[in-house]
């Protein structure tokens, strides 16, 4: 009663429901708004019409990202456009979206917004089971939301970035969708892209369209996660791929300059129709050449790296066997890609800290800015962490050089120092610390008997 009492202050509700104005949402519109933007109410004809002059055919393949808000007032909602695409691709085409449930991931990565870290653990708990057919979207919108559920449609099983599929070929698209990088070569995106479908971008940009994470997902090198949602046999944990989709406007607006693009108006919004292997193939070669990012190395890579540059990098009584490194299990190893590899990270990671252990640039690609570029990488793909750096205390010109780099590229030094094999480090973190929270993030990363005998936390 409270809740309806204050939206009447906030809205001039009027007693008489025939009177009461009533606040639909559409993408972000309310529907008075879509109203007034309207040239005309358009029904499900009208909008065949259009789909059939963009180039939609019967038997097509076409995977559809839409907004119901830009194509103007329609009769019949969200219904009347699904039933628009069914009955243009007729009983021989298939019409495909994504039904991503981002509330299924797992928490620790949640940032839009984040969830207190004391809640993590029951969340992962007590998470229903991800289900096809009720486990509801989220931010896909009011037509993909409605789809996954009309008469027909199937889902694919993946709890995170599932696709729902209505038509001839539906089984065999959503059909052994795998957990393990779930926008990859085992998911319907790569189905779509061997059957050559159609992507729709309907009223929506380039930064909309997910087929291009199947770009993503066949580059050499990669960034990977740990992500987990619950199934029926409980919570459950697979590597993902870290995806990224902040290029994907600009790869498309370069696309449609080289490649065709069939464009018009589907009502009043502004749609784009083109080949799903076209923009694939033209992402994935953009993303090599133009991409700079942290990606993941293998341990034969980074054995290389480690006999070729980290054993002249790293005086002898710095730098762990190769084998403590490789066999940590909280050991990751990172690479700076740029065309090629130019530097390399091991990072060590327990609970909410990661330690970079070892950091270094090739000597050849030195003084060209890849260090701070995959700093910055660091820093972004691991914002809710606090990550530690140490930097010897300055004796000499180059220990100068190193800790002002970092004070450069955003670490703040503490006031707390530490004493590693005789050693003495500042340390710097991407938030301040405490003396206690340093020796509470060194308690987990070595066992009590080694710092008794080979560190010390002193101010």
């Amino acid at each position: 009663k409270k809740e309806h009492d204050s939206q009447r202050e906030t809205y001039p509700f009027v007693n008489n429901l025939r009177q009461r104005e009533i606040f639909v949402f559409f993408g972000g519109f309310m529907e008075k708004e879509v109203i007034e933007r309207s040239i005309k109410p358009y029904s499900k004809e009208d909008i065949k019409i259009d789909l059939e002059q963009l180039g939609v055919k019967k038997g097509d393949v076409v995977l559809v990202h839409s907004s119901l808000s830009r194509i103007g007032w329609v009769i019949g909602k969200e219904i009347a456009l699904i039933q628009a695409l069914i009955e243009t691709v007729g009983e021989e085409g298939t019409i495909v979206m994504p039904s991503q449930s981002g509330d299924w991931t797992s928490p620790d990565y949640w940032q839009a917004p984040p969830v207190p870290k004391e809640w993590i653990e029951k969340i992962k708990r007590e998470l229903p089971a991800y289900d096809p057919l009720y486990t509801p979207t989220r931010e896909m919108g009011r037509i993909a939301d409605a789809f996954f559920r009309y008469p027909g449609t199937i889902r694919s099983s993946h709890p995170q970035v599932s696709f729902s599929a209505n038509g001839k070929l539906a089984k065999f698209i959503t059909d052994d969708h795998a957990l393990r990088f779930g926008l990859g070569k085992e998911s319907p995106l790569q189905k779509l892209y061997d059957l050559d479908a159609k992507v729709l971008l309907l009223g929506v940009g380039y930064d909309r369209c997910t087929s291009m994470h199947l770009a993503e997902a066949k580059q050499k090198y990669l960034l990977t996660e740990t992500q987990g949602s619950m199934l029926d046999s409980g919570w459950t944990e697979f590597e993902e791929i870290v995806y990224d989709d902040s290029d994907f406007e600009q790869i498309g607006l370069t696309f449609e300059k080289e490649k065709p693009v069939s464009r018009g108006m589907i009502g009043q919004a502004f749609s784009r129709l083109f080949p799903i292997r076209s923009v694939v193939d033209f992402a994935t070669e953009w993303m090599d050449k133009n991409r700079k990012s942290m990606v993941n190395l293998s341990k034969e890579e980074f054995s290389k790296i480690y006999d070729t540059y980290m054993i002249r990098d790293f005086p002898e009584d710095e730098l762990k066997p190769l084998a403590m490194i490789l066999e940590n299990p909280n050991s990751y190893l990172y690479g700076y890609y740029e065309q090629e590899i130019r530097g390399y990270m091991n990072c060590v990671f327990q609970q909410d800290y990661c330690l970079v252990d070892y950091f270094g640039i090739f000597e050849k690609e030195k003084n060209k800015g890849y260090g701070s570029k995959l700093l910055q990488l660091l820093l972004d793909a691991f914002s809710s962490k606090t990550i530690i750096i140490e930097s010897e205390v300055p004796y000499d010109t180059i220990s100068e050089k190193r800790l002002s780099f970092y004070l450069k590229n955003g670490f703040l030094q503490s006031e707390t120092s530490i004493l590693l094999y005789g050693v003495k480090y500042h340390i710097l973190s991407n938030k301040a610390l405490s003396k206690e929270e340093i020796e509470q993030a060194y308690s987990l990363f070595y066992p009590e008997p080694f710092r008794k005998a080979h560190f010390k936390v002193f101010e």
